[in-house]
């Protein structure tokens, strides 16, 4: 979120507006923490691509031995705020396992995760998203023929 000169358009004019107004600008305590928010919208966000249709993790029961499967993990997080301002720096990981005769699902699968973590933009849930990072995207088999990818994102949020 950018913010220009002059009271309403800078981030200390909003604050000052929304003091003016009786509204609290900062999260309030009872709002999600950025790890939530972020990983809420990452799982929604592959919910509801194709590429995901019938995979377990997403709404469906995983399994053991169930494929295939994505596993979007907590993020790791770590302070990404100035003097003024609460925020985070989260990477966030996407696991998915396909087993062999699936291996064809993997790429789309994996596109799709690349592009679901890259979105992430504007406001949510009380935090503005500054950045969006694709870190990396590893692939590797595994024993009994299953594939496993991870998709790597650095995500930078300042709450609001």
């Amino acid at each position: 979120m950018r913010f220009t000169e002059g009271e309403e358009g800078s981030r200390e004019g909003a604050k000052e507006k929304a003091r003016r107004e009786g509204i609290a600008w900062r999260v309030r305590e009872d709002a999600m923490n950025a790890d939530e928010v972020v990983r809420t919208t990452l799982i929604d966000t592959l919910a509801a691509d194709a590429a995901f249709a019938g995979v377990a993790g997403l709404g469906l029961e995983a399994t053991a031995g169930s494929l295939p499967q994505v596993d979007v993990a907590w993020p790791m997080a770590s302070d990404w705020g100035t003097k003024s301002e609460t925020g985070r720096e989260l990477r966030t990981l996407v696991s998915l396992r396909v087993a062999k005769g699936q291996r064809a699902r993997m790429p789309a699968m994996i596109e799709a995760a690349e592009r679901a973590g890259a979105s992430l933009s504007g406001v949510i849930g009380g935090w503005s998203v500054g950045s969006a990072v694709l870190m990396r995207t590893q692939v590797a088999d595994a024993r009994d023929g299953v594939r496993v990818a991870r998709v790597e994102h650095r995500v930078r949020v300042l709450g609001i």
